[in-house]
């Protein structure tokens, strides 16, 4: 099969496991934000904070070098994989360790205890890490989406039902505890490589050159995106890093799973043609053309109906998370521009500007955050984030098309239909609801329901005068997509 062909049927199932996926989240998030509160959402986003930075140290950056590069051998698989198991052991005595300073930082003491219990995920998942790097390789993107529908399945059911009878918030700690054993164990099914009883440094020398720019962007990465939790959950609690977390979750979580799907699709592929300029740039817009089609409607829609959206699908107990989650949306838009740029840079082999960057980047994140909940609260934050995507996209964007040799102005040309139809559409569901709270007055689900009537129709028509070709592509695009996974 072609690496053309190959992308196509790639992109098709991993399209269809997170719209799967984000379906089953979906309902997740919405069943346990009615059973469980906010507090509880909080005390696993405090200790959330610190696992999720030991998780990220706990690989390496050794799986993006082995999917990036062009052969790898055997010694360096099985040296790759004792070492992440060796790293998972090893961070959870860490975690172990320091779970005490972690709750007394945050002044609530049953963090010790699940600090401890979640860590345990780290010599759990570090059994699949290189596994599921050579699943990547191999484009072997059908197995790895059933995988992933299976693992947000067994999680959400997991969660629903340990919350139900009165697990609280260890209903979501146990929960991804189960999700990663399942995920490790089903990646040694799928892939029937065996890790050998030996390691040599020398063989993994060349991945860690990679592995170590890589992974320094990722941690200095992880640290801009999580520091507004740290400094939130530290300065205002649990309640107030609950509201937020959900804010977040649902304004970015459009941009993340699109950015999920493209990377892991597009770096290995960007990676085989990285030499080909043409053909290269000719992929990147046309990746970029369809994330934007179908994520601003999504972000500009929430943005406009956050109100009736909160209170009809999570219930007036989070009412505090509407202008966090309209202020995010506005984040969301910047980082559904830069879903693109990571898998170009990374295939290119420029970790170390990305690393350089990020360093900068996350200074500023610390002291903007800072004083933004200084200033205002979680809604200060939330405007201190949006205002560091903007300016960090537009910088790695600047770098991105200087690298493929794309001008500024054809990137522009390409934004521009998407984000006008989005924000005629928004307008008009404002106008929508000044009449509704004059004269029509409507219930909340009710006006919920016909906003996305009257938005998607108005945004279709017009991106069909603006540019009616993206229309075309976008559902070509689809039909490929449902005959590929089928074949």
């Amino acid at each position: 099969m072609g690496l053309k062909k190959q992308v196509i049927k790639g992109m098709s199932w991993q399209a269809f496991a997170e719209i799967a996926a984000q379906i089953i989240r979906t309902i997740t998030t919405i069943v346990l934000a009615r059973i469980l509160f906010p507090e509880d959402f909080g005390l696993v986003a405090m200790a959330g904070v610190f696992t999720g930075f030991a998780s990220t140290i706990n690989e390496i950056g050794l799986s993006a070098a082995i999917i990036q590069r062009k052969k790898v051998s055997e010694a360096q698989k099985s040296s790759a994989f004792w070492l992440n198991l060796g790293e998972g052991v090893v961070i959870f005595l860490i975690m172990a360790a320091i779970s005490g300073f972690i709750a007394r930082f945050y002044h609530e003491d049953v963090l010790k205890l699940i600090v401890i219990v979640s860590s345990t995920s780290f010599i759990i998942s570090s059994l699949g890490t290189i596994h599921r790097a050579l699943l990547m390789r191999k484009l072997l993107f059908k197995q790895l989406s059933i995988r992933n529908i299976l693992g947000i399945f067994i999680y959400g059911a997991s969660a629903i039902s340990l919350g139900l009878i009165g697990y609280g918030y260890w209903s979501l700690i146990f929960a991804g505890l189960i999700g990663s054993l399942y995920s490790s164990m089903s990646l040694w099914f799928i892939i029937k490589w065996r890790p050998k009883l030996i390691f040599k440094w020398e063989s993994i020398k060349q991945l860690m050159r990679f592995g170590f720019s890589y992974f320094g962007s990722k941690i200095f990465n992880y640290i801009t995106t999580n520091v507004d939790n740290l400094l939130i959950g530290r300065l205002l609690g649990a309640s107030s890093l609950g509201i937020y977390s959900i804010s977040y979750r649902l304004a970015l979580a459009p941009a993340q799973k699109v950015s999920s799907v493209i990377s892991n699709v597009t770096f290995p592929a960007y990676s085989k043609i990285q030499d080909q300029k043409d053909r290269f740039l000719a992929a990147f817009l046309k990746v970029s053309r369809n994330i934007e089609f179908i994520s601003y409607p999504l972000l500009f829609g929430l943005f406009a109906t956050a109100p009736e959206f909160i209170k009809v699908v999570y219930s007036e107990r989070w009412v505090e998370a509407i202008i966090p989650l309209q202020i995010l949306c506005l984040a969301g838009a910047m980082k559904i521009i830069g879903t693109t740029y990571s898998s170009v840079l990374l295939a290119k082999g420029k970790t170390n500007l990305i690393f350089r960057i990020s360093i900068f980047r996350t200074i500023f994140t610390l002291l903007a955050v800072f004083a933004g909940i200084k200033l205002g609260g979680i809604i200060g934050a939330a405007a201190a984030m949006s205002i560091i995507f903007f300016i960090f996209v537009l910088i790695f964007l600047f770098i991105t098309t200087r690298l493929i040799n794309m001008k500024l102005i054809q990137y522009a040309t390409i934004v521009f239909p998407f984000v006008c139809a989005s924000s005629i559409m928004a307008f008009a569901i404002f106008i929508f609801r000044f009449l509704n709270n004059n004269y029509f007055r409507l219930s909340d689900l009710a006006f919920l329901i016909i906003s996305v009537i009257i938005g998607g129709l108005i945004y279709y028509l017009t991106i069909y005068i603006l540019k009616r070709e993206s229309i075309a592509e976008f559902f070509q695009i689809v039909r490929s997509v449902f005959s590929k996974r089928k074949s």
